[in-house]
């Protein structure tokens, strides 16, 4: 009778192990899957800077060259 009681506990307390282990599995997936996301999101930003970036850059070159033209053209006045 007492074999039956420790087979029953020790199955018991495999099948709350198992249990354990499933929930501990499904957390472990969300937490990937939310650092996945976060990391994409990250990406996606860090995208958007580089883009605002180029355009910002792209605009100082235009006033750059207006600037230059101006230059050159107040330079061929006085010469």
């Amino acid at each position: 009778m007492h074999f039956l009681k420790v087979q029953e506990e020790n199955s018991r307390l495999r099948d709350q192990l198992l249990g354990l282990i499933q929930e501990h599995q499904a957390q472990n997936a969300q937490q990937q899957e939310g650092s996945l996301e976060q990391r994409r999101q990250m990406e996606r930003q860090f995208a958007m800077q580089i883009a605002d970036h180029r355009a910002q850059k792209e605009m100082m070159e235009r006033q750059l060259a207006q600037q230059e033209k101006i230059i050159d053209l107040l330079q061929s006045k006085l010469a």
